[in-house]
């Protein structure tokens, strides 16, 4: 292991813990036949011992925030197909003002570009931007470059953005406990950790299985441009219908807020042609029934009132479902998985179901279908 790299990693933990602690989830990697200088693919920190060995220490403690910043942004797993070469030119020139802003230093080549300084700019947004002849204006990156999240990895999008958010948390927290968050550093992160689940990330293969049909980049998803996040919109005869089922029981009233958080990016990532919201405890509460959504209402107007407070029961909401809604492509239940009563026979859906927990424990192997993801606490 470089000690360059160990040393500049564990002063960052002591100066600016957000970054410190954030670079120790990246594996070092000493790898100077394929990497002549410096790079990440979301789970390893491949570096070149030469390129190293001739950073003096504050421009070595700048690339490696660069880097961390790739993976913190989710650039690994964002470039769904787009050209490599202008993807890292958009992640460079959206990563170095925030570099710079937060007082790190940078090797003289850094790229820049005063239009994309004032740190508003996502790496989406640039790759847009870019004009044609981004070739002759820009030089492709020779360090500090992104890669794919690698095959072998064996995580899915999904799992690594979950993965990361859980990282961005408890960096804040640790920064914030020891006096040295940096300014203005969650509404850098805010894309990131609000919503605390991507949607289009996760619902992506539902909707994809049916044909292979592709989101449409050039015409940007409405629901979210408002918030200044660029993501791409699904073609109408692509996404249909979604239930979302929600816990209302007891042990997770703590969450209902963030469920509510999670269904308003739903319709807004995703945009269902409808939305069918139940709320179950052991049963659908009487005075909270189903409610239909579509593209048309904005759920942000929508102050979501949670029935229940009894026991659990998983039961109820697919058995309704089953008997109201018959063109589903996707049910989502936002949980605590505290419960072991699942439905049977003509209850079990005929669609992919994802179970988002937000208690942190396996469960996958109690689960007789669907997916598993864990949705992260928030920091307040």
């Amino acid at each position: 292991m470089n000690e360059h790299i160990v040393r500049a990693r564990s002063d960052l933990l002591f100066t600016e813990p957000f970054f410190g602690t954030l670079l120790l989830g990246l594996a070092l990697i000493h790898d100077s036949k394929r990497i002549k200088t410096m790079a990440t693919d979301g789970k390893s920190l491949f570096y070149n011992e030469k390129f190293v060995a001739g950073l003096f220490k504050l421009l070595l403690v700048g690339v490696l925030v660069h880097e961390v910043l790739h993976v913190m942004l989710l650039h690994p797993i964002r470039r769904n197909g787009r050209d490599p070469d202008k993807w890292n030119i958009a992640c460079d020139l959206a990563i170095n003002p925030i570099v710079i802003k937060y007082g790190f230093q940078l090797p003289p080549d850094k790229l820049w570009d005063d239009k994309y300084a004032d740190c508003t700019w996502t790496a989406d947004d640039i790759y847009n931007d870019l004009p044609d002849d981004w070739r002759e204006k820009y030089d492709v990156p020779t360090w500090g470059t992104v890669n794919d999240l690698p095959p072998e990895a064996k995580v899915n999008p999904a799992e690594f953005e979950t993965n990361v958010r859980i990282k961005i948390n408890q960096a804040l927290q640790q920064a914030k406990e020891a006096g040295k968050l940096p300014g203005d550093i969650e509404r850098i992160f805010g894309n990131i950790l609000k919503p605390l689940v991507n949607w289009t990330s996760v619902l992506w293969p539902f909707f994809t299985s049916r044909g292979g049909e592709e989101f449409n980049w050039r015409r940007p998803n409405r629901g979210y441009i408002g918030e200044d996040i660029y993501l791409p919109s699904i073609d109408s005869d692509l996404c249909g219908p979604v239930g979302i089922i929600v816990d209302v029981s007891g042990s997770t009233f703590e969450h209902v807020e963030q469920f509510w958080g999670e269904i308003v990016a739903i319709m807004q990532q995703v945009r269902p042609e409808k939305l069918y919201l139940v709320q179950v405890d052991t049963q659908i509460p009487e005075d909270r029934p189903p409610i239909i959504f579509t593209p048309e209402d904005d759920l942000r107007l929508h102050k979501f009132e949670a029935g229940g407070g009894g026991g659990t029961s998983f039961v109820p909401g697919f058995h309704w479902l089953a008997e109201n809604a018959h063109d589903l492509e996707a049910i989502v239940y936002l949980t605590d998985m505290e419960c072991n009563i699942y439905p049977r026979g003509k209850d079990v859906p005929q669609c992919p179901v994802l179970w988002v927990s937000c208690h942190q424990r396996d469960v996958s192997a109690d689960v007789p279908f669907g997916d598993v993801i864990y949705m992260p606490p928030k920091i307040d």
